[in-house]
């Protein structure tokens, strides 16, 4: 399977995988960062590159407590990390984390992650049986983390995870 791996400073102690997946969706207009940014109610200035930037999905590639599984959907995906992965040859990082989301699941948490960002929902939730997403594209990406005494903070859009979250899930 094809992969690849962000950059990381000197201090990342643990990659973590997350599916970036391009979709299709239907049933509401979601082809851009700015239409994403137009439906979440983002407090930003659309900046015009967006109109032609492609919207692509963040799902975590391991299994999780729902609300941090939708926590960082949703912060993934409104940040859209500029990430410049680097193909997977040569020696990899020591503390890369075991995917356990296989992308088949990971596609179907993605009108999950639309309905968690739909912005006012009370307007969306009714209609959202007429939305569906199907995946198209999608690569697996680690991205680096750094461990901290109570949680793994993702350095680039200060992301946080609990690290009690994942002890059951992997060996941190």
């Amino acid at each position: 399977m094809t992969f690849a791996v962000a950059a990381g400073g000197q201090k990342s102690r643990i990659y973590l995988p997350f599916w970036r997946i391009q979709a299709n969706i239907s049933g509401v207009a979601l082809d851009s960062r700015a239409d994403m940014a137009r439906l979440v109610n983002l407090p930003v200035r659309l900046d015009p590159a967006w109109e032609q930037q492609q919207l692509r999905f963040w799902i975590p590639a391991f299994k999780i407590r729902p609300r941090l599984f939708l926590g960082m959907c949703h912060r993934l995906t409104v940040a859209q990390p500029k990430v410049s992965p680097r193909p997977a040859t040569g020696p990899l990082p020591p503390a890369m984390a075991p995917v356990t989301l296989p992308v088949s699941e990971a596609s179907q948490a993605v009108k999950l992650c639309v309905a968690s960002m739909l912005k006012p929902r009370w307007r969306w939730f009714p209609n959202l049986d007429a939305i569906q997403a199907i995946a198209n594209r999608y690569l697996l990406i680690y991205l680096p983390f750094e461990k901290n005494h109570h949680e793994l903070i993702e350095p680039n859009i200060n992301m946080c995870i609990p690290r009690k979250a994942l002890e059951l899930a992997y060996w941190l």
